[in-house]
């Protein structure tokens, strides 16, 4: 299906006929009782809530379609609009890494929490933050806190994660208000944002339903993320689950657009298709290119801004494979895309990598550059008198308007150009490249990016909220 034969309207109303007519279902009395005030049909004993054409529309008037992502260092505040193009974050929220040590995958720990947030914010390709792993050595139900406290000691760039129960909330918000200096602030300029996804197909799990609305509640930036599976929890076809995971989406949108208006929200993909010989959801298949390329279309469409998985693998290591598929689950969503969402990422989501994090963002720092916008206009009567001057037979290198120029040009940080294939030279590979990039980095314990009086601040808030009954 060509990307631009898509029919978004047709999409749009198919997504109005489901969500009126079978709904959502999310069994959370409160959140029944909140909608039935406002007149939405609520089905108690089903969970089922059904959202009226004109609700949705009213629904998406209200989504802002322009946020701020703020940052401790504003340097790295992204303005983001369903125009904006290009920015990276990894991948997450994943329990084991590939452990660069012995080339073996082991479960992901607090001290593997901390050196991705280093890595983030060293990379310059990496535009936001996220902790990437699972910090398994941590009680399951308060993890999150301890990777939020970790992410915000190490990085300056805007943070984003996930909260799966609603009593971490309270203890994240009072450590960004901390750090914010202020909810008012907070709410000016939010120094992290939150992913919440739907269960496939068309549900929200209680508590996902519960902590998503109360970040809402505080006017923090949500993102709305299917993980839809076609063939297992979404049809079989590229539209049959482009249809469900739309409605997945705007679901979600319209819930937190009808109990907290104007709250910033981000249409979210990282859905593929399952492979029907190992049950994978496979994150490096073609069909994932063109389902999140039309996802991405329809959130340009509704112009709120989007975050879509790509740069993606199914690969256990670092190899050929994996550069492929990323490349493969990356170009369709170039031109459509706010965020792309996926560095690190290897094992279809089940391991990450701090190698392939380094790799990753080298690869960003490229596709950054491959954009039309802007390239192509105003300099044609400058370098069409330039051609003319220089003539046949002749070089470019002692040019002015090449060296203003010349810099644009993406050069790798990693990857290889040299042509030098003498023996006597000593040539280290590719990942040896990396490693002793990685070992440069983590050679110190890391300095944090607060103060020691911030983080007594936060370790208090962390500690009283572990020393409550879980």
């Amino acid at each position: 299906m060509p990307l631009q034969h898509v029919k978004y309207e047709d999409i749009h109303e198919f997504t109005l006929e489901i969500l009126s007519e079978t709904g959502i279902q999310i069994k959370h009395e409160s959140i029944h009782d909140q909608l039935i005030e406002r007149r939405i049909p609520c089905d108690r004993a089903s969970g089922l809530i059904r959202f009226g054409r004109d609700h949705v529309e009213q629904a998406l008037k209200l989504a802002p379609k322009k946020m701020v992502l703020g940052a401790r260092d504003e340097s790295y505040d992204i303005v983001l609009t369903s125009e904006t193009r290009r920015h990276f974050m990894p991948s997450g929220t994943g329990v084991a890494v590939f452990d660069e040590t012995n080339r073996r995958r082991r479960s992901s720990t607090i001290a593997d929490v901390e050196k991705f947030v280093r890595l983030c914010q060293q990379l310059p390709h990496v535009d936001i933050t996220r902790p990437v792993v699972t910090a398994t050595d941590r009680p399951a139900l308060m993890s999150d806190l301890f990777e939020f406290l970790t992410a915000f000691r190490y990085t300056t760039k805007h943070v984003h994660h996930r909260v799966l129960r609603p009593k971490n909330v309270q203890p994240i918000m009072s450590m960004a208000e901390v750090l914010a200096n202020g909810r008012d602030e907070l709410r000016r300029r939010p120094l992290f944002s939150v992913c919440y996804c739907p269960t496939s197909p068309l549900s929200f799990v209680p508590e996902t339903a519960e902590s998503m609305i109360s970040f809402a509640s505080y006017g923090i930036p949500v993102l709305v993320l299917s993980m839809a599976m076609g063939g297992a929890t979404a049809p079989a076809t590229i539209l049959g689950e482009v249809i469900l995971v739309n409605t997945e989406i705007i679901a979600g949108i319209t819930l937190i657009q009808t109990l907290y208006p104007e709250c910033p929200v981000m249409y979210g993909s990282v859905s593929s298709v399952m492979d029907m010989k190992t049950a994978v959801l496979a994150l490096g298949a073609p069909e994932r290119g063109l389902v999140n390329g039309i996802l991405a279309g329809m959130a340009n469409y509704y112009g709120i801004p989007c975050v879509i998985g790509g740069l993606s693998s199914d690969a256990d290591e670092i190899d050929f494979q994996a550069g492929f598929e990323k490349a493969l689950t990356a170009i369709p969503l170039l031109d459509r895309v706010n965020i792309m969402f996926g560095l690190g990422i290897l094992n279809s989501g089940n391991t990450y990598s701090l190698e392939q994090l380094v790799l990753d963002a080298d690869v960003a720092g490229a596709l950054k550059t491959l954009s039309l916008d802007g390239l192509l206009d105003g300099e044609g009567r400058e370098v069409c008198d330039l051609i003319k001057k220089i003539g046949p037979c002749n070089h470019y290198l002692a040019e002015d308007h090449t060296l203003k120029h010349f810099r644009e040009y993406w050069r790798p940080q990693f990857f290889n150009r040299s042509i030098d294939t003498g023996p006597s030279k000593s040539k280290a590979h590719l990942l040896e490249r990396v490693q002793h990039y990685l070992q440069e980095i983590f050679s110190n314990s890391g300095e944090m990016v607060i103060d020691a009086q911030i983080d007594k601040e936060l370790n208090s808030i962390l500690n009283y909220a572990l020393d409550e009954p879980v």
